[in-house]
């Protein structure tokens, strides 16, 4: 446990640094909006395409992976639907909520498996989010269209179809089946922007919490951390073992599990009608309690 709390730390320890830098109004207001777009279309997708093209995935156990993490949070997110109903809850607060129980922060993620499980953790973690955004976009933007107000199956399509983690996973996993080696020169720029792409996003998403927004809609805001940083993993660990899934493949998608909830889902929210500060609070006090949850859950769990 100490081992994970000392390889967690510098992680919120960059977080909190972004959130000070927010606070005293460095380096400006105006530059926190253009650096997470440098972030979401450029360097992330860059570490994606950089480490899944030179990956050894078949010596990876990807598809039992795969099955128990897609299988345990459909399973969760159709439990979450279901006591809603019949609690009666609807509307836009609701299917904000839910999209903040299922949604996960791929940045913080990122640095945490690099950490903890270095090459093999870090490709696996790459298919993983590979598959899993599409469909948590897919879950996300149909619970806030069916409860905010109509829509159809093409633009929910076409928002998967622009992500740009969807992309990256995309393109590295092509050039890994088909071979193809990366150049030299253009390897050396994907290097310097993968290096660069977690201290800058760890910042963005300290900048971009919102304390004051935890006092809003309290039931729900409950509801979705507890699903988020304890149902969750639970239910991932859960299917892992009726899989068979062990080891480092094991640890990768609890450590997925236990991850707070996405800073993207803001804007989603935003852009699709949804409630905002709910969204804020969720994701402002998954990632405080993070702290705290994520190394006990892998420390309980693996």
């Amino acid at each position: 446990m100490s081992d994970l709390v000392l390889t967690l730390m510098p992680i919120f320890a960059v977080i909190a640094v972004g959130l000070v830098m927010k606070r005293v109004g460095f380096p400006g207001d105006g530059f926190w909006q253009p650096a997470e777009r440098l972030i979401y279309y450029v360097l992330l997708p860059a570490l994606l395409v950089r480490n899944l093209a030179g990956a050894d995935l078949a010596a990876l156990a990807i598809g039992p992976l795969i099955g128990a993490v897609v299988a345990a949070f459909v399973a969760v997110a159709a439990l979450f639907l279901l006591i809603g109903r019949l609690l009666g809850q609807h509307g836009p607060s609701f299917a904000t909520a839910f999209m903040g129980a299922i949604r996960f922060n791929t940045y913080a993620g990122l640095a945490a498996v690099i950490g903890i499980h270095a090459g093999p953790g870090l490709a696996l973690f790459s298919v993983l989010i590979g598959v899993m955004i599409p469909i948590l976009n897919v879950l996300s933007v149909a619970a806030l269209v069916r409860h905010v107000h109509g829509g159809g199956v093409l633009a929910i399509a076409a928002h998967i179809l622009r992500n740009p983690l969807v992309l990256g996973c995309a393109g590295g996993l092509a050039l890994n089946v088909l071979g193809v080696a990366i150049p030299d020169m253009i390897g050396g720029v994907l290097d310097i922007l993968a290096r660069t792409a977690l201290g800058v996003a760890l910042l963005a998403v300290g900048a971009g919490l919102t304390p004051q927004g935890l006092r809003t809609s309290a039931p729900l805001l409950v509801g979705a951390t507890v699903v988020k940083l304890a149902i969750l993993p639970l239910a991932v660990a859960l299917a892992c073992a009726v899989v068979g899934v062990g080891g480092v493949e094991r640890g990768v998608a609890i450590l997925y599990a236990t991850l707070p909830s996405s800073p993207q889902g803001y804007v989603l929210a935003r852009q699709l009608g949804g409630d905002g500060a709910l969204i804020a609070a969720i994701i402002s006090g998954t990632t405080a309690l993070g702290i705290l949850t994520m190394p006990l859950m892998l420390g309980l769990l693996t």
